[in-house]
């Protein structure tokens, strides 16, 4: 909320006047919060810099939070999580994470937040965490992508946000880690695997998760497990696809991803499936996983057609102004060295068939699997009992 706020006002223009004067240069402007950081930014033509960044500036330094705008966006974002109650995937994206991190942690809480926490804010608690965590922290990046010098970037960053950059260079704020449930390695695990059952009554489709923690961004074998996820689960040819769509037809599409944080970070299955054949695909998912550390290691041909993909794919990353910012917000978010992106090539190639097997033993945990389905309690869970997985009613959002 408090990032969205700042497009509502300022001391010298009203969010109408922003939107004018945005529009009136041609430029775009765009704002985003995850969990690990936000942003705020403008998009436009080289010859309009200085306006745009007067713009941005505006936005940034001098918002005012009118009362009225923050009611309307309150209910808005409730609206939000009223409706999102009945979006199956929601509601499973929601459950995997709060089950893996915990209710109440930096990772674990809905992204769009509690109702009930929505319902006791106040402008005054946005305009505090601004002060705070905005206008105050010193952890800020400007980062400027177009045909542009960098001494010209740095002189027009300095003159545009100057009060910003100057508290910047006078305070220093340790970041700290968050404690969660394990924090050896990088890394969470639960006890055992365990099935939380969501119950969506009548449903065509049952909406699975299954995941586990892994390790943090900046760990050593960052690019060795994003290969391994690629073979599982990161193409349409991987394991996970070609088993339960191209071989069992179970669903139109299934895959796994690995949502990256600075802490520990989360490894997920995902996918839907026809409700009746939602145990057996779980079979599936479960075999996939561990077989591909035991009985199934990655083969070489299946190892070098993965790689030389994502070496391939790499420079299409980069052909967009849009994309290049992406990159470099990643660069600042994860502390990455400058030259990162020039050595990810060469970092890719050099790694061999038996990392990638040594990657799999090391860093896949098939016994200690969240496994979150949302779906038609009464048809799926007497079959989802003979597997002998401990079975949670799990309440979802």
């Amino acid at each position: 909320l408090t990032t969205d706020m700042l497009f509502e006002g300022t001391k010298n223009r009203t969010s109408m006047k922003i939107s004018e004067d945005v529009e009136f240069f041609g430029s775009q402007t765009t704002n985003r919060t995850t969990r690990e950081y936000s942003y705020i930014s403008i998009n436009g033509l080289s010859e309009h810099i200085n306006q745009n960044l007067e713009i941005l500036s505006d936005i940034l330094q001098n918002p005012i939070f009118p009362k009225q705008d923050f009611e309307r966006m309150k209910n808005e974002r409730l609206a939000d999580i009223s409706i999102s109650h009945d979006d199956p995937d929601l509601i499973a994206n929601t459950a995997i994470r709060s089950i893996i991190y915990g209710f109440d942690s930096k990772y674990g809480h809905p992204g769009l937040g509690l109702k009930k926490t929505i319902e006791d804010l106040h402008v005054e608690d946005v305009e505090t965490h601004y002060q705070k965590y905005v206008k105050s922290n010193s952890t800020k990046s400007f980062l400027i992508v177009g045909d542009i010098e960098k001494s010209t970037s740095k002189e027009l960053i300095v003159k545009s946000f100057d009060e910003v950059v100057s508290r910047a260079l006078s305070e220093t704020t340790p970041i700290k880690n968050i404690s969660l449930k394990d924090d050896s390695d990088n890394n969470i695990s639960l006890p055992e695997s365990t099935i939380y059952l969501i119950d969506n009554p009548e449903a065509a489709q049952s909406v699975i998760r299954v995941g586990s923690g892994t390790v943090a961004r900046n760990h050593e074998d960052y690019n060795k497990i994003s290969l391994l996820n690629y073979i599982l689960g990161g193409d349409y040819s991987s394991r996970l696809n070609l088993n339960l769509r191209q071989d069992k037809g179970y669903s139109y599409g299934f895959y796994s991803s690995i949502s990256w944080h600075n802490n520990p970070s989360l490894w997920v299955c995902r996918g839907s499936v026809q409700t009746e054949v939602t145990k057996e695909s779980i079979v599936e998912i479960l075999k996939e996983i561990s077989e591909v550390k035991t009985i199934n290691p990655i083969s070489k041909p299946e190892f070098e057609n993965a790689k030389q993909s994502i070496i391939k794919g790499m420079p299409s990353q980069f052909q967009t102004n849009g994309q290049l910012m992406s990159q470099i917000i990643k660069m600042s978010a994860y502390n990455l060295p400058v030259n990162y992106f020039q050595n990810y090539i060469n970092e890719i190639s050099s790694i061999d068939h038996e990392m990638i097997v040594n990657t799999a033993e090391k860093h896949i945990n098939e016994n200690n699997q969240a496994i979150v389905i949302v779906g038609d309690a009464k048809k799926i869970k007497p079959s989802l009992e003979d597997l002998n997985i401990p079975i949670q009613i799990h309440m979802g959002i």
